[in-house]
């Protein structure tokens, strides 16, 4: 998504055209096709809190489109500039949250089973 958003930016401000644009959008599609469906997945597989990370998924996404979209009309409805640069600070928001709480967690947790050893 953070390669996707970043590339459609890119591409808006540097005007390369329609080829540029459809290969941002299948990057972003494609990134999407993965993540949405398996996000949850993963989020509902544990039993005892399943209802509370179907809430807050449901709240999460609501919200950020809340976000999303008057960020866009504040920038302005004459360029595509504004969406994309929204796309993109998602996408890179996406990424950082990922290796935030996702990678940090991966490395302590091969401390703490080396430690076991």
């Amino acid at each position: 998504m953070a390669l996707g958003g970043t590339a459609f930016l890119v591409v808006i401000l540097s005007r390369i055209g329609l080829v540029g644009l459809l290969a941002s959008f299948f990057v972003i599609a494609a990134s999407l096709g993965l993540v949405v469906p398996n996000a949850p997945t993963l989020a509902l597989t544990n039993t005892r809190t399943a209802g509370s990370a179907s809430a807050l998924i449901g709240v999460l996404q609501f919200s950020i489109g809340a976000v999303a979209a008057p960020l866009v009309r504040i920038g302005g409805t004459t360029t595509a500039i504004p969406m994309a640069t929204v796309v993109a600070a998602f996408g890179i928001a996406t990424l950082v949250t990922f290796i935030v709480f996702y990678i940090n967690r991966a490395y302590e947790h091969s401390d703490q089973c080396r430690s076991v050893r």
